[in-house]
């Protein structure tokens, strides 16, 4: 079978030989993980919860949302730059986010070989004690550069740290993450269940249960304890010194199914605490927002926030942001834009947003004369 994108994208990290429901059916790529985007939907608890919360509410959101559906319908109609801008503007932020996270979703619509894993690899430490279920994402591994080799960061960056680029890359010492859930604990007053993900979940539960003994009893500890190979595969950067782009097959599907599986650990979250500059950190808090279906609170230790990439300047990209299209979609390597004129990527980072005049920082729609939104809105 010829494979196309993103099947072809996803071969690396998917071997369909390790599960029997991919070799039975003959799925490869993406497909052996995924269904396609016309399958039913792989709802449960959360999910119906949802769906009920929101079917406690008066008419207010219902009607909101269809104004929403109204507005976003106009949008797309030609007009002139003023009458967009008009629109987009009076759209609410959470629906926009909202709607991301929806199609995130119903992209990470799972085939029975990842939701049978999850099932065989999920455990618990003090099952039955937390009520809050907390994401927490601690990155390791090849997510840290040279700057932290000898010690993690021992505090949380702020939004106007600089950048960080492969280079820079900051990991965060446990003990920051633990300052966050006791935050949390302290402001919703609730028993924490937290869900637990990173390289290593092993030796960082041993970290909290010598670091805050009392948080740790006082915890629930859900962590996806993968089989003895995929563990050994996720020290693939003490042992060969590459990152993750450049391992091998083998170790590459074992990655694969450990960040599958992760991502869908962390969206049970009812709050996340991770790095929300990382593309994996705004993927799993994507998929908790939709399975919610509200806006998902977090703490971002890497003082980036939803709308930056890891390797900008977050508080000078707000600075420029157009509005809430360009918070969610911006990608320059996907638009094959330059994302630092000056040629000091390795020292600024991606500077695009905030290098553009003022003038270029807003939507580009096709121009049309002043009366063509006027069907549209009648």
């Amino acid at each position: 079978m010829t494979q196309s994108f993103p099947g072809h994208a996803y071969s690396k990290y998917i071997d369909p030989k390790r599960y029997p429901d991919c070799i039975n059916r003959s799925l490869i790529g993406s497909a052996c993980f995924w269904q396609p985007f016309d399958a039913a939907e792989d709802l449960d608890e959360i999910e119906e919860q949802a769906v009920h919360r929101r079917g406690q509410q008066d008419g207010v959101a219902g009607a909101d949302f269809e104004q929403f559906r109204l507005n976003v319908a106009s949008a797309i109609v030609p007009g002139t730059h003023e009458q967009n801008d008009d629109i987009l503007n009076s759209l609410p932020a959470d629906q926009y986010l909202l709607s991301v996270a929806h199609i995130a979703r119903i992209q990470f619509n799972m085939q029975p070989s990842l939701r049978d894993a999850y099932k065989k690899y999920r455990s618990v430490v003090n099952p039955g004690v937390g009520q809050l279920r907390v994401g927490v994402h601690i990155r390791r591994s090849d997510s840290c550069s040279e700057l932290v080799r000898d010690g993690y960061k021992m505090e949380a960056s702020k939004i106007d740290a600089g950048p960080q680029m492969t280079n820079v890359r900051l990991c965060y010492h446990t003990q920051v993450y633990i300052n966050g859930l006791r935050r949390v604990k302290n402001l919703y007053g609730l028993p924490l269940a937290v869900y637990l993900s990173s390289d290593d979940p092993g030796s960082i539960l041993d970290e909290i249960r010598a670091l805050s003994p009392d948080l740790f009893e006082s915890s629930s500890w859900h962590h996806v304890k993968f089989a003895p190979d995929a563990q050994e595969s996720l020290g693939y950067n003490k042992h060969t010194g590459l990152t993750v782009e450049f391992q091998d097959d083998a170790t590459s599907a074992l990655i694969g199914e450990t960040a599958a599986l992760d991502a869908w650990h962390l969206s049970h979250s009812e709050v996340f605490i991770g790095s929300i500059g990382s593309r994996f950190g705004k993927s799993a808090y994507l998929l908790a927002v939709s399975r919610r279906n509200v806006v998902v609170p977090y703490i971002s230790v890497d003082g980036h926030s939803y709308c930056c990439q890891n390797d900008e300047q977050c508080s000078l990209a707000t600075e420029a942001l157009t509005g809430m299209a360009d918070c969610l979609l911006f990608a320059p390597e996907i638009d094959f834009l330059t994302p630092n004129k000056r040629g000091t990527y390795w020292e600024d980072g991606v500077t695009i947003r905030h290098d553009r005049p003022v003038s270029e920082r807003r939507p580009l729609w096709p121009a049309a004369s002043p009366h063509a939104l006027e069907p549209a809105l009648s």
